[in-house]
């Protein structure tokens, strides 16, 4: 029964993917850098379910693609707008006051992973709630210095399990929250980028604070560096 409600939708945006994990390779200096892409495929997966008037919300792309599956991992507090006698043994659901309950109930609350709660969403099991990570005075942390707090402890796939969570929420929320990472990621990704550019500088404190995709982005940029480099040095 779990396995009929969690069965996986096939989404359009595959094409797209296809698209991206194949030109980001020439510019971004190589295979091995396209899951730099990802970000900008979540963003497509948003803001397409916003435009389609609440179209799927898209799942994992590939069980073959190890990043995708992570992502989908990430945990989401949700609440259970119907009672589920088939989920009390996969699902650890609890009252609102926190007792813990043996089967899930009409306004039960839970913690589940993306890819669960995107397909009982579509099935209208659920509603997904904002989880204290993406608050708004967490994006506070971050306006004195971008890179002072550590973004891979809150989430090692923040903006990807982020932009997720976006098109699963009402519309308003939805691009609040997606605002929210945008700028986050412009201010991020160009501290980043003057990091790595900086001759001599210990990128060893930056990096842990780095959640997967900004590590992949430093390193494409030190391995771009480090290319020129040994280009001008070979020409000159």
């Amino acid at each position: 029964m779990l396995w009929h409600l969690l069965q996986p939708k096939v989404t359009c945006i595959c094409v797209f993917s296809s698209i991206c994990v194949f030109f980001f390779p020439f510019f971004a200096g190589g295979g091995q850098n396209k899951r730099l892409c990802h970000a900008c495929i979540y963003i497509y997966i948003y803001i397409g379910s916003v435009q389609g008037g609440g179209g799927e919300v898209a799942m994992i792309k590939s069980y073959f693609d190890l990043f995708d599956i992570l992502v989908n991992e990430e945990t989401v507090p949700v609440t259970f707008l119907v009672s589920s006698f088939s989920l009390g043994r996969d699902i650890h659901a609890r009252t609102t006051d926190g007792e813990a309950l043996e089967e899930v109930r009409a306004g039960s609350v839970a913690t589940v992973p993306l890819w669960a709660a995107v397909a009982l969403r579509q099935e209208g099991y659920l509603v997904p709630q904002v989880p204290s990570r993406y608050t708004t005075s967490v994006f506070r942390e971050f306006k004195t210095d971008p890179l002072a707090v550590s973004l891979h402890k809150k989430s090692p796939y923040y903006y990807e399990a982020g932009l997720l969570l976006c098109a699963m929420l009402p519309i308003n929320e939805g691009n609040r929250l997606a605002a929210q990472l945008f700028r986050l990621y412009q201010l991020r990704y160009l501290k980043v980028i003057h990091a790595a550019s900086k001759k001599g500088f210990d990128l060893s404190d930056v990096r842990e604070k780095l959640c997967e995709s900004e590590r992949e982005l430093l390193d494409a940029l030190i391995g771009g560096l480090e290319e020129e480099r040994q280009w001008h040095h070979s020409a000159f």
